[in-house]
């Protein structure tokens, strides 16, 4: 899985370490032979450097080329496999920022039809259970994480996680952080019109003191995404799947990654 937002940017990478520890298991070699043939004098290190490697962590080796050939293998077509390993993460994280883009988007654009189905998404647990990942509230020293789209519109409702601006009305506030003691902090909503709004604030400030908010509920989470539950609300929802683009703008051959809402991750295909 590749992280949207804060991406793990070793996944990639972790594949080509676990080869390169298979190959050197293979020929029945320790770490830190293969480290006294680099030429490290502090062997801990050397293996430790080994070991970073194999896990992922393609870092720099003393004298690389001796252990490419001690483990047999050709060095210009590992680091020409690097090369490509680091554009796709490259291709995979820009996908993930913009598939945020398109989720804020889908969120603000239906949290009029959200609100005005709220009854339905309380007692059906298909969209009472959706997380979104940017449906997300953290507050300093109480915890938080992905709110459930039930918890969200409820507390929409109730008049809570909303802020009063005169010149915007009502802006409904879906992702935040902040302190619990201080306030301080900030919220990103969306008011009336579907445009996003930034406000000052820990999300704290706009729910009802000693309230359970709604980043503590724990309901089980539904299979259902966002744009699937807006789609069956009747609303428009975007795909899902990522494609590469020919010159002509025309997807090539399978998805190379697909958008997970509840875990908030790419997952590129087995």
């Amino acid at each position: 899985m590749i992280g949207v937002g804060k991406t793990r940017s070793l996944e990639l990478h972790r594949k080509v370490g676990l080869r390169l520890r298979a190959r050197r298991e293979a020929l029945g070699l320790k770490r830190s032979e293969v480290a006294r043939h680099c030429g490290y004098t502090n062997l801990s290190k050397g293996a430790r450097r080994i070991a970073h490697r194999e896990q992922g962590q393609i870092g720099p080796l003393l004298h690389e080329d001796r252990y490419y050939e001690l483990l047999q293998l050709d060095p210009h077509q590992v680091r020409a496999e690097l090369h490509d390993v680091a554009a796709l993460q490259t291709r995979i994280d820009a996908l993930g920022h913009d598939c945020l883009a398109a989720e804020r988007a889908l969120l603000r654009t239906n949290a009029e039809l959200l609100l005005a189905h709220a009854e339905t998404i309380a007692a059906d647990s298909r969209w009472r259970g959706v997380r979104s990942p940017v449906a997300l509230l953290r507050i300093l020293w109480m915890g938080g994480g992905p709110v459930p789209l039930g918890a969200l519109v409820q507390a929409w409702q109730a008049g809570a996680l909303v802020a009063s601006s005169e010149a915007f009305g009502p802006i409904y506030l879906f992702e935040g952080s902040g302190s619990a003691l201080s306030g301080a902090g900030s919220c990103w909503g969306v008011d009336r019109t579907g445009t996003a709004r930034r406000v000052s604030g820990s999300p704290v400030r706009f729910f009802p003191r000693g309230a359970s908010g709604p980043w503590r509920e724990r309901s089980a989470p539904s299979a259902w995404s966002l744009a699937d539950a807006v789609a069956a609300l009747g609303g428009r929802a975007a795909c899902s799947h990522f494609h590469l683009l020919d010159a002509h703008a025309r997807p090539i051959g399978d998805p190379i990654a697909r958008y997970n809402p509840v875990s908030g991750r790419l997952a590129l295909p087995h």
